[in-house]
């Protein structure tokens, strides 16, 4: 169950921090993304499908709800409640950004120590800018002894529109990447994300996660649209 969390957050982070331009469409109950997800290990790679469907919209938040089946045909099924904070930006939960991080503590364990635990996203992003960062230190138990752990995101930029191509067709996206650290006790988890979003609709049409050498780690790529 685990590398199930670990797909769907991966995932899922980069659906709930999708930029939504001023002038997109809105998306529709039933609006469906089909995806192919690649997870790149020294050992191999292993690809496996995603159905993202709008199952839900009302003033303040959408709902998606997400299939995922594997290489055995194992179905995963997860939902995202994405919320609004007001009209120009949305948020999300620090904790939930790191959570494969943070899943080796017991959750009754972890506590606040300093930081902000949301992260902000604006819901128009200008090309070329850069998004500011956040931190949040927190301390959690470990076999009885104190872990501190500190949560950053950070280099969060915004590049130039471009055209990006998958099976599902070409689209105009704006590029964005920001970095997500962790360092917990004397070790550090890196990842750099970096999101394709179609200027159109505000889907995701490409996400790809490296880590700190700059290697491709996970792959996400759309293949329809329905």
């Amino acid at each position: 169950m685990k590398k199930l969390v670990l797909f769907s957050l991966a995932f899922i982070v980069a659906l709930s921090a999708c930029v939504q331009n001023k002038d997109a469409e809105m998306p529709e109950v039933g609006n469906k993304k089909y995806y192919d997800i690649t997870q790149i290990t020294p050992e191999g790679s292993r690809t496996m499908s995603l159905v993202t469907e709008v199952s839900d919209i009302n003033d303040s938040t959408v709902t998606f709800t997400y299939n995922y089946t594997f290489l055995d045909g194992t179905i995963f099924t997860d939902t995202l409640i994405s919320k609004k904070d007001g009209e120009d930006s949305q948020i999300v939960s620090m904790k939930a950004l790191f959570t494969p991080q943070l899943m080796m503590f017991n959750r009754d364990s972890i506590e606040y120590v300093e930081g902000t635990e949301k992260l902000v996203y604006k819901n128009h992003l200008e090309e070329n800018t850069v998004m500011d960062p956040a931190r949040l230190v927190l301390k959690a138990k470990d076999n009885g002894a104190e872990v501190m752990i500190e949560l950053s995101v950070e280099e969060r930029n915004v590049y130039a529109v471009e055209e990006v191509t998958t099976p599902a067709g070409t689209y105009k996206c704006i590029k964005s990447s920001e970095n997500h650290v962790a360092k917990i006790g004397d070790q550090e988890f890196f990842s750099k994300v970096v999101y394709l979003h179609n200027v159109k609709n505000d889907g995701m049409v490409r996400q790809t996660i490296y880590n700190k050498a700059g290697e491709a780690t996970l792959d996400a790529v759309l293949t329809k649209e329905e």
